[in-house]
Order: structure tokens, then C-alpha cells, then sequence
């Protein structure tokens, strides 16, 4: 599941912080973002059990695989 998070995370063309921001504003304008990549990136967003283990680490994001530290900014969107 990490593997195809990383996948996902590695073709899109803004970070995670600024994917993020844009969803929380419904900032859709932005040119980096196309329909297809947050299509493929709602299939591998983690589910609200994966979130609450993520979550566990806020304070010790440099202890965790480079692909959770990507994915941590989504565990904090409202659902």
C-alpha cells in the first residue's frame, strides 16, 4: 500500500503541503493539477484507521519512511 502511495505521490507535479492546501481551499485553479491525478490519488489516500496511526507520529515525522512523511498532510484534510 506504501508502494503505491509513493507511486502515486511521485507523479504529481506539487507537494503534498501544497496539494493539500489547495484541496482544504477548493483551490482547483492551479495549472500542476489535472482531474486524472486527484482521481488516481483518492484511490491510494489513507483510510481513517491508517490516518489515526499516522497521526501518532506528528512529533516524530523525521523517525518515518520518506512515503509517510509525504502522505501525513492528508491524514489532517477533513473527510
Amino acid at each position: 500500500r506504501a508502494q503505491n502511495m509513493a507511486i502515486v505521490l511521485s507523479k504529481l507535479k506539487v507537494s503534498s503541503e501544497e496539494l493539500c492546501s489547495f484541496l482544504h481551499e477548493l483551490n482547483f485553479l492551479d495549472p500542476r493539477l489535472n482531474i486524472d491525478d486527484l482521481e488516481l490519488l483518492i484511490t491510494v489516500l489513507p483510510s481513517t484507521e491508517e490516518s489515526k496511526k499516522l497521526l501518532e507520529y506528528t512529533n516524530v515525522k523525521d523517525q518515518l519512511r520518506d512515503v509517510e512523511q509525504k502522505v501525513m498532510p492528508f491524514c489532517t484534510l477533513p473527510r
